[in-house]
């Protein structure tokens, strides 16, 4: 089986690839990067990662495999059908963290990239936080290109109300912790008042 670079955003291994032996895009220097970016952004930001890399090797093919729909759920089970068949992508879209360690890094199915960030300087330039989020053993496994969180937080209007709990344009976490108890205590939460979205970081370049 063939191990390659896993990227925790779609294009991230183009970027990677490009500081690379030409014999990394394997025979007839072919490049696929597998990923869920298909939006008009996404896509537009995509092509940008591509023509940097034709710019800089125009012998290379690369091969967009995106797989929309569902922020990545529809393409994760078919990455690990791939990976577990072996017939990975040259590089792949993840998230930092337990989602690239645990389910890639620990399965062996990526190569360590720790020499390109020492060689690139990129041990420097990104925070140490970020590049802990990509590595194992001290060995960095994915290159990161982008940065965003998204935090989205619901709240029964009624509830709040009710126990004269104001949420203005900004709460401290000491605000919302004294909230959740005040509501707690009073046993008026017969359905679950605050309700969190997602947390998720990326990495930067």
């Amino acid at each position: 089986m063939k191990k390659l670079i896993c990227s925790p955003l779609a294009g991230l291994a183009l970027l990677l690839c490009v500081q690379m032996p030409t014999a990394s895009f394997g025979a007839g220097k072919k490049l696929e990067v597998f990923s869920w970016w298909t939006s008009g952004g996404e896509a537009a930001a995509l092509d940008a990662l591509f023509q940097a890399v034709k710019k800089a090797d125009p012998g290379v093919e690369i091969i967009n495999a995106t797989v929309a729909g569902g922020g990545g759920s529809a393409a994760r089970p078919v990455l690990q059908a791939r990976l577990a068949g072996g017939n990975p992508p040259d590089s792949w879209q993840t998230h930092p963290g337990l989602e690239l360690i645990g389910q890639y890094v620990a399965a062996n199915y990526c190569e360590p990239v720790t020499d390109i960030y020492k060689s690139e300087g990129w041990d420097k330039a990104v925070p140490k936080d970020l590049i802990d989020l990509v590595s194992k053993d001290g060995q960095a496994y994915a290159v990161l290109v982008g940065v965003h969180r998204g935090n989205v937080l619901w709240y029964n209007k009624k509830v709040l109300e009710k126990n004269g709990i104001k949420v203005g344009d900004k709460m401290t976490f000491d605000e919302f912790f004294c909230g959740c108890g005040q509501i707690k205590s009073s046993r008026s939460h017969s359905a679950r008042c605050w309700r969190f979205r997602y947390l998720d970081n990326c990495g930067t370049l």
